[in-house]
């Protein structure tokens, strides 16, 4: 998952890039037609900026939750290693089985003992 999470970084970084280098361009251009007077080109111009700007806010929206996701699975990642290695590779799951069933035991064999004592 690291490396999925590493290339998809990648991946829209190089996309931020070229829709922020679309963004300019378009904002160049709308802006030339604008100061010749060339109102329809200005119009088309705008709306492909407009646009451009809003996959870029999309993109940005994705990646903060990609980036999100890939510290979230380094963290579980974490967390079950260090899992492991306190259990023995067994899981604290297991261990908390294990110390409810020796809870049991111990308080039946406590009932046992009481029971005994009673009786004498």
């Amino acid at each position: 998952m690291d490396k999925y999470y590493s290339t998809l970084e990648k991946n829209n970084l190089k996309q931020l890039d070229s829709l922020k280098k679309q963004r300019d361009f378009w904002k160049e251009q709308w802006d030339a037609a604008v100061a010749r007077g060339d109102t329809k080109a200005a119009e088309q111009f705008e709306e492909n900026y407009k646009e451009t700007i809003s996959n870029l806010n999309q993109l940005i929206e994705e990646s903060a939750q990609n980036i999100q996701d890939k510290y979230i699975n380094a963290i579980e990642k974490i967390f079950n290693e260090l899992d492991r290695k306190i259990s023995n590779n067994h899981g604290t799951d297991y261990l908390n089985t294990q110390w409810e069933l020796m809870n049991k035991n111990a308080d039946e064999y406590l009932d046992t003992i009481n029971t005994a004592f009673a009786i004498q």
